[in-house]
């Protein structure tokens, strides 16, 4: 169960009521699905500093096998779906990201026992039946903005890059878009020349 201090937080901000009804949702499937083993929130709400447009972004640690599975159950929470993108960390470990109608977005990620995973700094507990969060958590903190390798999923995911650049954009946040956005300028000038 999410912590009490965590739901006060975020359920007294208007601006992310939408988020955490959300994520109070998806924690009820969640400790409904067996094949849970764990889950954490990551990203702006576990660092406290979520707005408006702050991803809801979640591992999930799964019974090996249950991935998929796990997955859809959380996603079938997820409304108003304008752009889903997915991928893998492996075997068993699919994620989906989307981009809502409402301009916020959604990151699920679920990890199998079988996949090398570590649950960085900070993050809070949504779920935790077998001790799997503290035995996956490093003490290292997770990468920062300016670590993201840009169109790392090429054409396929450019309207996710583009929309993490419009949210920073008016949480003054310029340069680091404009930044991004000339690094993804050259990964794109470099894939089409290495492609020939």
């Amino acid at each position: 169960m999410l912590p009490q201090e965590f739901l006060q937080r975020w359920q007294s901000q208007r601006a992310t009521v939408f988020q955490v009804d959300l994520l109070l949702r998806i924690s009820e499937a969640l400790e409904e699905s067996p094949e849970c083993l764990g889950a954490a929130i990551v990203g702006s709400f576990a660092k406290g500093s979520a707005d408006r447009v702050s991803d809801l972004d979640l591992i999930i640690f799964c019974t090996e096998g249950s991935g998929e599975a796990l997955l859809s159950r959380v996603c079938a929470e997820v409304p108003e779906v304008f752009l889903a993108f997915e991928g893998s960390h492996g075997p068993g470990s699919p994620f989906r990201e989307f981009i809502l109608y409402n301009f916020t977005s959604v990151e699920v990620h679920v990890i199998a026992p079988s996949t090398t995973f570590t649950l960085k700094q900070p993050y809070v507990k949504v779920v935790d039946r077998s001790g799997v969060l503290l035995a996956r958590a490093s003490n290292k903190v997770a990468p920062g903005r300016g670590e993201l390798v840009p169109y790392r999923h090429g054409d396929k995911w450019l309207p996710w890059e583009l929309f993490n650049c419009i949210k920073w954009l008016p949480r003054g946040e310029v340069a680091a878009a404009r930044e991004y956005l000339v690094k993804l300028g050259r990964a794109i000038e470099a894939k089409a020349e290495h492609d020939g």
